[in-house]
Order: structure tokens, then sequence, then C-alpha cells
């Protein structure tokens, strides 16, 4: 009970407002083990400390994971955390430099999976490796939630015909137009076996699915090559031409179709066969031409350009013991120059 002794030895002038005894009941509440939905509300910028506290900060026992010390830093609407392994405890900031107007929570998780069920989708720092920590886009609605967004079309407002670096590292924002980075999926997906969801949209409202049981994307010095096998969706599965296919941009030409430079001629980079029959890194807002974001046979056969596409990964709950079917290279068929194969 130091926190009530610690109220009692306060003087009367030091609880000048309602406000302050509510933070302090709501700190309290939080701190002994309470399961309010909204712990604390933000202080203004100023030097008050929160009790049983240093340098202006929270510090939270018992928390046994980073994935709960962020629950616990967003429901309390918390300017920023550190979560401390060896002790077991979650230190909260104590003011917000912008009250009222700024949401922003510093949230360091093992993988977007790792978030409790119930989190809010939005914008993580996931570990990619054991020396790289990147800010990503969780999706945590969609499909039961837990996915790492890869890819994120839906307005046009990123160029996406860039060069072998940019698709390399990544460019965009996680709350915008986006691509993570194919050095980031390539150490994502060769650490444990993922899930690749795609989701699509017309400009028409109709709306579909697609998913891969395996996805996997191998180094630079293999081009980045694309493997995928155990569809399921409510789409057709124009992307298994590209199985065992390189990636290819507009400088950099490994696509299976040579003359034809498939990344120069539709601008924009993607793991291009003959070129393709499934492209989602293409013009956005084309219309019909080939070049634009597309999905074959959804709706028709026709080249029409999506409204949005996003492209995310989650890891297997546990690693199978069935066996997949491994979709065959797609390099003996034929493909017409407006980038189908058939």
């Amino acid at each position: 009970m130091q926190l009530y002794s610690w109220l009692a030895t306060m003087q009367l002038n030091e609880l000048i407002t309602i406000r302050k005894i509510f933070v302090l009941f709501q700190m309290f509440y939080l701190v002994c083990g309470g399961k309010s939905s909204q712990f604390t509300r933000r202080l203004q910028k100023s030097h008050e400390t929160y009790p049983d506290s240093t340098n202006d900060s929270l510090l939270i026992p018992n928390v046994t994971s980073m994935p709960k010390c962020a629950v616990l830093c967003h429901r309390a609407d918390c300017e920023a955390f550190d979560f401390d392994s060896d002790r077991s405890t979650c230190r909260f900031l104590s003011y917000n430099s912008q009250p009222g107007k700024s949401f922003f929570i510093n949230t360091d998780v093992e993988s977007c999976q790792s978030l409790p069920a119930g989190n809010p989708s939005g914008v993580y720092n996931i570990k990619i490796s054991q020396q790289l920590k990147k800010r990503v886009f969780c999706e945590m609605e969609s499909a039961g939630g837990g996915w790492t967004v890869l890819q994120n079309r839906f307005d046009g407002s990123q160029n996406f015909n860039l060069k072998w670096d940019d698709y390399k590292n990544g460019f965009g924002t996680p709350h915008g137009e986006y691509w993570i980075g194919n050095e980031n999926i390539h150490c994502l997906t060769s650490s444990q076996p993922y899930t690749l969801r795609i989701e699509l949209s017309q400009v028409s409202g109709q709306q579909g699915h697609a998913e891969y049981e395996t996805f996997t994307v191998s180094s630079e010095k293999d081009f980045y090559r694309l493997e995928i096998s155990g569809f399921s969706g409510n789409i057709p599965d124009s992307f298994r031409t590209h199985h065992n296919s390189n990636f290819s941009t507009p400088d950099k030409d490994y696509d299976k179709r040579p003359p034809v430079h498939c990344a120069s001629s539709f601008k924009g980079g993607w793991w291009f066969s003959t070129c393709f029959e499934a492209y989602l890194n293409g013009v956005y807002g084309a219309g019909f031409i080939t070049s634009s974001i597309n999905w074959k046979y959804f709706p028709t056969r026709d080249r029409v350009g999506l409204k949005t596409s996003r492209m995310m990964i989650r890891p297997h709950p546990e690693v199978s013991s069935s066996a997949s079917v491994e979709y065959g290279d797609s390099s003996g068929g034929s493909s017409g120059s407006d980038g189908s194969s058939g």
C-alpha cells in the first residue's frame, strides 16, 4: 500500500485538479493488476512523475514478454516503452510531446504473429533477423490476423517502376503504399515456413484472395527466386506460373523470356516468368493496359487494372508433416506480347 502512504503525505495544494487524482488512481489500478480497457490518460509534457518510479516513467513488474509490454503500453496510451527481459519489467514514458494528437507507440515485437489476439493493426518493429529489426505493418484483423504486410497498393501514390536496389531494400512507408524489400522477405522466409496471402479488389468493388501454404524467396545470389505451393482461395491460381522465377527489375533482367525484358516493358519489379499471368507491381490506375496491376482471370481473362492489392505473410503455427504439391517450372510455356502465357 505504498501508493496510499505516498498520497497521504502529499500537501493539499499538490492535488490541484481532479485529473491528477484520476490519473493516479488509474495507475494504481494498472500496477496492482487491474483489467481496465483504458488504464491511464496521456500526461501533458511536464515534470510530473509516476509514483514509485524514476526518470519520469512508470515501471510495471512481472511482465514476461515484449508483446505483453506492447499491449499494456497501447492500452495505457503511453508514449513509448522499454522491456527488460532480465528483470521482467515494462517501463512506460510519462509524457507526450503532443497530447491528444500523437498515438504512436514504440513497439518492438518478435513478429506480427506474436502479438496477442485483439491487438490493433498498425506499424510495429519486428525482428527480421538476429541483427535486424524493421518497421512493418501488422494486419491483425484479416483471416485470423498476425500477418506481416510485404506489399500494399491502393492509391498510386508510390512509384513502383524502380531499380534493383530499391526493391532489394524496400521503399514506401508501412502506413501507405509499400514494398518491404526483397532482402527482408528472404530473411523472413528462410528462417521458418511461411504462408502467403494475397488480397485483391476491383474498381467495381469485387474482392478476391489467394493463399499459398508455402512461400519462400531465395537470396540475392539466387536472384530472389520465388517458390510457392499449396494454393487455396476464391480466385484462379494465376500466380502458379511464377513458381521458380527470378526477380527482375527495369535495370536487371533475369526473366525466362529472352530477348524480351519483361520488367522494362511492363514498368516494375516482379517475379517475371514469360512474362506474367499475375503482376501486382504494375502501373496503378492503368485500366486495361497490360502494364497495370492485374491478376489473370480475376474477374475475366482481360487485363483489368486492380484497385487494390496486398501481399502478406504469416509463419506456420506448426510445421506440417503432410506433403504439399509443388508447382512445376513454367519456362516451357509460351507467352504472348501481352504478358500472358496462354
